[in-house]
């Protein structure tokens, strides 16, 4: 795993891991993004696609201000 800032990016080496954005398995040999989870049990992982998603969202949500993103976020 390669580690960047507080992230890591690697291959997937099993059928495993469920992405926490989409909640689908990840595939072996996809590429997945690691996020340490809290209290250091592991790591959440992410499609790559699904991690730049929700990175864009959330810039989005720190443009609009933190209230505005909650209505959005009912909306949804």
């Amino acid at each position: 795993m390669i580690w960047i800032g507080g992230w890591g990016m690697e291959e997937s080496p099993s059928s495993r891991a469920e992405c926490k954005y989409c909640h689908k398995k990840i595939s072996q040999d996809e590429l997945r993004i690691a996020i340490p989870a809290d209290f250091g049990r592991g790591c959440a992982y992410h499609h790559y696609n699904c991690w730049e998603e929700r990175v864009k969202r959330t810039i989005e949500y720190h443009k609009m201000g933190y209230d505005k993103a909650c209505d959005v976020e009912v909306e949804r």
